[in-house]
């Protein structure tokens, strides 16, 4: 039975059982006379069952409890964790910070058109570096009047250090899209997307990656089946260990529509290096040798070309509305290098927790592993939670950087036919047996409450207990007590 022990108050049954079968019928409006029963009523949907359920809700303003349950437990959060990382990185940061990702040589190097050794591309740890960013940097060469590169690019991705990827992190996420590696120096989010279209009846299928790039390799071992047009396609994306080749196999009727595939990208500094070679070629300068990655030599350099990045405002943004692991991952190790002078795990994770205390989050109400939440090692209470969301709750990039509900991000396809719809600014978070959402509600009443909503070890289908997600939400804005 899911665990809906309430503090202070006791349930009330003969409310929730009638709540119950409203929910188990199709999810229908409960007629409950307080936010409380409302509540427990959700709660009590057969799609909780077995599961342990943690939430907790206060007025924005005053503080005053108007839930409580299961306040202190910690879950497991999922990308509930970026909420964290997101309102550490403006206080740490600064909304204001940008990247400077920049291209150098030894100083006396560059004469007459030539440099006499390496280019360095020297990475910032920007999130948001992208193909037409690198294209940029290669154009600002070329018009320095450079044409020829005696050595090679050389990809600096040395401003973080340690592993690749974070603690409890499982090693079969490694080759998707959502699990990319931390780099000092990163490109196109570290991924790519594959795409398959069907070719004709006996042959293979087309495939290609967006962007294109000599990176990566494809292995093509589909083939374009004649099938019924309900006939699903079997198509197998694989990714070896460090390998840069994707093999795409299985079959795919010749009536399937497009797949597209995310896949992570290895050492994404060979990358970089990489795309500008092709790009700096593409521009008419010439590079003598093979792209390769290591540290610059740190001082007499000059510099040729850089490029800035959008302010960390625009970075929390993109990162809470699409729940982006890199960015957040990024904006840990950039936290940890600006406060301990270390691009590390552990020191972004220090300089969290630095900021964690500073809001009057205890020690014992959580425990984080990255920035993402992708780690099952992380753990979160609904106390912490909802402590770092009514800190922020003044904050107009934090706030306005969360999905709203119906509208945009995460939860643009959820409450849309509410009266909730466009009134809750909310996180989302789902793994495995996961389900979390932890925010703002704009109440009918004007007033505004703040809420997280923690749910682990369900078994229903995601769907199912975002449903109970949502109405809850639902309850809690039509509530005017």
């Amino acid at each position: 039975m899911t665990d809906i022990r309430q503090r202070p108050h006791r349930r009330r049954r003969r409310h929730a059982i009638v709540a119950v079968a409203f929910l188990i019928a199709g999810f229908a409006k409960v007629d409950a006379s307080s936010l409380r029963d409302g509540i427990d009523a959700c709660a009590q949907t057969s799609s909780l069952h077995g599961a342990i359920v943690g939430l907790l809700i206060r007025d924005a303003e005053s503080g005053a409890a108007l839930y409580e349950l299961n306040t202190a437990t910690r879950f497991v959060p999922a990308s509930n964790v970026k909420l964290i990382t997101a309102a550490a990185a403006l206080k740490t940061l600064g909304g204001a910070y940008r990247c400077t990702t920049r291209i150098t040589a030894s100083t006396g190097t560059v004469a007459a058109g030539v440099v006499r050794g390496n280019l360095y591309l020297i990475g910032s740890g920007d999130p948001m570096l992208r193909m037409e960013h690198i294209d940029d940097l290669a154009r600002q060469v070329a018009q320095r009047d450079i044409r020829s590169v005696e050595g090679r690019v050389i990809g600096d991705a040395s401003l973080f250090s340690g592993n690749r990827w974070r603690e409890g992190w499982n090693w079969d996420y490694l080759q998707w899209y959502f699990a990319p590696e931390v780099s000092g120096l990163s490109l196109n989010r570290n991924q790519v997307d594959v795409i398959v279209k069907p070719g004709l009846p006996g042959s293979p299928a087309h495939i290609r990656a967006e962007p294109e790039t000599p990176y990566i390799r494809l292995k093509n071992d589909t083939q374009t089946v004649r099938a019924a047009s309900s006939a699903a396609a079997t198509i197998q994306f694989i990714r070896q260990f460090d390998s840069r080749t994707i093999r795409v196999a299985g079959r795919i009727p010749v009536a399937s529509p497009t797949i597209t595939q995310g896949m992570s990208v290895p050492r994404p500094a060979l990358f970089a290096a990489v795309e500008l070679t092709e790009r700096l070629r593409k521009h008419g300068v010439s590079v003598r040798h093979s792209p390769a990655t290591g540290a610059s030599p740190g001082t007499g350099l000059q510099t040729i070309a850089t490029r800035i990045s959008v302010p960390l405002s625009d970075m929390i943004v993109y990162m809470n509305k699409r729940s982006d692991n890199h960015a957040a991952e990024q904006l840990l190790s950039l936290m940890g290098r600006h406060v301990h002078g270390q691009g590390t795990a552990d020191a972004g994770l220090s300089a969290v927790a630095g900021f964690l205390r500073g809001c009057a989050v205890r020690d014992s109400d959580y425990r984080l592993a990255d920035g993402s939440g992708l780690s099952r090692h992380n753990l979160l209470s609904p106390q912490a939670l909802v402590e770092v969301l009514r800190q922020m709750r003044d904050d107009k990039t934090f706030v306005d950087s969360l999905p709203i509900a119906g509208v945009d991000g995460t939860l643009r396809n959820r409450m849309k036919n509410s009266e909730a719809k466009g009134n809750v600014s909310a996180k989302t978070g789902a793994m495995s047996g996961v389900c979390a959402l932890s925010g703002y509600v704009h109440r009918a009443d004007g007033r505004r409450v703040i809420f997280s909503l923690l749910i682990n070890n369900h078994v229903s289908s995601a769907q199912q207990v975002r449903a109970v997600q949502d109405r809850i939400c639902e309850a809690v804005y039509r509530d005017n007590s």
